[in-house]
């Protein structure tokens, strides 16, 4: 989390992988907005994917909208888990 308090550009793959990006949208934020926010965006990130590979191999993935709610429900309990890991480190980072 310490590395995660410079105020260095993101790269690309801090949207991705990591940290960085999320801890840095609780300072700003808040954590259930920071979790919100990045969930979104694995989310869209997500549903591209499946359409992707929809439109490369249609046979293969034929019941698109059960996959899109598998990666919903998934992304709600990453919303949740944030959520709590961040309120976490909020709360233990007071006290400093």
């Amino acid at each position: 989390m310490d590395a995660s308090q410079n105020t260095e550009a993101l790269k690309f793959t801090d949207f991705f992988t990591g940290w960085k990006l999320l801890h840095r949208l609780s300072r700003k934020y808040g954590p259930a907005k920071a979790s919100f926010i990045n969930s979104i965006f694995m989310w869209l990130s997500g549903i591209a994917i499946i359409y992707i590979f929809n439109y490369l191999w249609p046979d293969i993935f034929s019941n698109i909208w059960r996959m899109i709610f598998i990666v919903t429900l998934i992304m709600l309990g990453f919303y949740r888990q944030n959520k709590k890991l961040l309120e976490m480190s909020d709360s233990g980072n007071s006290g400093r």
